[in-house]
């Protein structure tokens, strides 16, 4: 059986392709295995046992006043100043400088609240960012300043 004879420039887009697609293997593994990665930290955060010493599951006068503790303000007040792009955990931990489990209940909190929302992405990884409640209690704090004409 012959082939036909194709033109040079039909090789050579078949050619490119060829060699694109051969180039993007290693970069979709990688993507894949951090997603996988991702993924098995979240899960193996979701299976921990609550510890929320500083929420209002063990602190009555936060619960009856709906309010928040002092450590989800700190991060509550810090993801308003981002603008909408929201921050990393490490982003967020290293401004803050708290400790490990307080931060990880905080974040955990304020999700459950539904004051934050977590957003999964390739590039970025986890990143951590207000919803429409958590910019809403912001602004009626004062966390995002307002410009009215």
């Amino acid at each position: 059986m012959d082939f036909p004879e194709l033109p040079m420039p039909v090789l050579f887009l078949v050619f490119l392709w060829l060699f694109l697609l051969i180039g993007f293997v290693p970069l979709w593994k990688k993507a894949r295995a951090k997603m996988r990665r991702l993924r098995k930290e979240r899960g193996a955060t979701a299976e921990r046992p609550e510890d929320h010493w500083h929420t209002e599951q063990n602190d009555p006068a936060l619960a009856a006043s709906g309010g928040l503790s002092d450590y989800e303000t700190l991060v509550l007040r810090r993801l308003a100043q981002t603008g909408g792009k929201g921050l990393s955990r490490r982003q967020l931990r290293a401004e803050l400088f708290m400790d490990q489990a307080i931060y990880a209940a905080t974040l955990e909190s304020l999700h459950r609240r539904g004051m934050i929302g977590i957003a999964l992405t390739i590039w970025r990884g986890v990143r951590f960012q207000l919803t429409r409640r958590g910019f809403d209690y912001a602004v009626s704090q004062g966390f995002v300043p307002i410009l009215r004409s």
